[in-house]
């Protein structure tokens, strides 16, 4: 069954294509599924030709693929292209917060302060589904100060992108209660204007990060 949900769209195409993007993003369309056109169209209540244009769509974007005698199905993930590109946003987002630092408010800390305050309940619950939405919003705030657009957009392309990984990848509970660590000091840095050991600590951070997704994947 997919996940949807009402929204107004110009084409049915166009609803197709976002229905199938966000259920392979999310992971509720798991990588290497198959994909049959009759049971998407029937479930959707359209004809075959909107999926069929919509999977062309989802080729393009590299998160479906064609077999001749398989048919189509969602693209396995590629992993030495995810470590790379998180490496790459790792950098990217360090500097962006070192560049940023002056531009927080006293309003902006508060949604950081708040937004740490949730993520240490959620550690203590071992949640680690909702840690992992509460820490893209703290990231997101320390992005939201950057005052060099390009690079802000160049983050988020990144984290569109990969942001199916996430759900391939969760949080083991040890690793979420030393993020949470992690946050409190960037947000003292933060707070204390400190640019360079903001860009350090969140090096730091994406670094553990990416061991961590690599230890995962040692076990598999």
């Amino acid at each position: 069954m997919l996940k949807k949900e009402m929204k107004s769209y110009s084409t049915k195409s166009s609803l197709v294509l976002d229905i199938l993007r966000e259920n392979i993003i999310n992971g509720h369309l798991k990588p290497g599924q198959k994909l049959v056109l009759k049971h998407i169209a029937e479930e959707l209540d359209v004809s075959v030709l909107p999926v069929r244009e919509a999977i062309r769509h989802l080729q393009a974007e590299g998160l479906v693929t064609k077999d001749p005698h398989m048919g189509s199905k969602v693209s396995q993930i590629p992993v030495d292209e995810l470590i790379e590109i998180l490496e790459i946003r790792g950098i990217l987002e360090a500097y962006a917060a070192r560049i940023s630092v002056q531009s927080f408010s006293k309003s902006e800390i508060r949604k950081l302060e708040n937004l740490l305050n949730e993520m240490k309940k959620l550690a203590i619950n071992e949640d680690r589904k909702n840690y992992g939405f509460k820490n893209r919003e703290f990231h997101e705030v320390i992005l939201s100060q950057c005052p060099l657009n390009k690079i802000t957009e160049m983050i988020n392309d990144i984290r569109d992108k990969w942001n199916r990984s996430r759900s391939v990848f969760e949080i083991d509970p040890e690793r979420m209660h030393q993020s949470y660590l992690e946050h409190v000091q960037i947000l003292e840095s933060i707070k204390a204007k400190d640019s360079e050991k903001v860009e350090e600590l969140m090096r730091i951070h994406s670094i553990h990060m990416l061991n961590s997704i690599k230890k995962l994947l040692e076990l598999e």
